[in-house]
């Protein structure tokens, strides 16, 4: 709530601000405008139809690349902070949609003692 104070005392220009940052942005679609950076809009690279059809591949190479790991105590811990992701519902298993899906890769390193996702 300070912030909400302080950004209305100095009557910063993006008055969705606390809101959006309280409710978290979302990750896909356009950004509410802000008043405060230039209007750019850019194309985005692929096309929809061009994203489906890439589908099948990058998902083959991503499930090769999980598969082909021979780090079981990382593969373990992965696939912890996925499952406490998933709790935290930042992630989610789509059972509902009939569209084809697309799987997303994650960073995986191990860092000492520490895995970095």
């Amino acid at each position: 709530m300070l912030l909400k104070e302080v950004l209305e005392d100095l009557k910063y220009p993006d008055t969705k601000l606390f809101d959006e940052i309280s409710q978290g942005f979302t990750l896909h679609g356009w950004m509410s405008e802000s008043n405060v950076f230039p209007r750019e809009t850019k194309r985005p690279e692929y096309t929809l139809d061009m994203v489906k059809n890439m589908a099948k591949g990058v998902n083959n190479m991503i499930y090769s690349q999980v598969v082909g790991t021979s780090d079981d105590d990382l593969s373990q811990k992965t696939w912890e902070k996925t499952l406490e992701e998933i709790g935290n519902n930042w992630v989610w298993r789509d059972v509902v949609s009939d569209v084809d899906v697309l799987v997303c890769n994650k960073k995986r390193k191990s860092e000492s003692s520490m895995t970095a996702l």
